[in-house]
């Protein structure tokens, strides 16, 4: 529920921006993208598991919590947490740094849409033979995957998360 809340939340702001334009129209974006970007791994990875994976569909299946400690929580607390602070500290960005900070939020926003589809895409890729666990022996079923997004890279879903996480 607060998933589709958050995503709407994200893409409501990003899509009102976007309309209105203005010439500051990217100040007020980046915790509307980084929640939008956050909410579209979440839905791809809980569509992944109902999708391949049905029988192990449960809260977990979201991946709000993967690590342990709730360190991935903490991780996203700590991001908006650094923006806010940035912003107060630092406050509005002068116009003549608006466009490299405009040409930041753009690249962040491209380099998180890249790496969320190549994660994507190798979940998909793989289908049954993808796990969110580390599989300690080899099912019966399970095959080496050496097409599509795996032709070019052994580990696509890890550079993917690694390129959406870091941007």
């Amino acid at each position: 529920c607060f998933i589709g809340l958050f995503l709407g939340f994200g893409a409501g702001v990003v899509g009102r921006s976007v309309v209105e334009g203005g010439d500051d129209a990217w100040a007020n974006l980046p915790v509307p993208l980084f929640i939008l970007l956050v909410m579209l791994f979440h839905s791809a990875e809980f569509l992944f598991v109902v999708l391949f994976h049905s029988k192990d569909v449960n809260f977990r299946a979201l991946m709000l919590s993967p690590v342990p400690a709730g360190g991935y929580s903490v991780a996203l607390v700590a991001a908006i947490a650094e923006y806010w602070a940035e912003a107060c500290i630092f406050g509005e960005a002068p116009a003549a740094l608006r466009p490299v900070r405009d040409a930041f939020i753009a690249i962040g926003l491209f380099g998180g849409l890249l790496g969320w589809a190549i994660r994507v895409a190798a979940l998909f890729t793989a289908r049954s033979n993808f796990t969110h666990l580390v599989a300690w022996r080899k099912e019966p079923e399970h095959v080496l995957v050496t097409w599509g997004v795996y032709s070019f890279c052994r580990h696509p879903g890890y550079v993917g998360w690694f390129l959406w996480s870091v941007c």
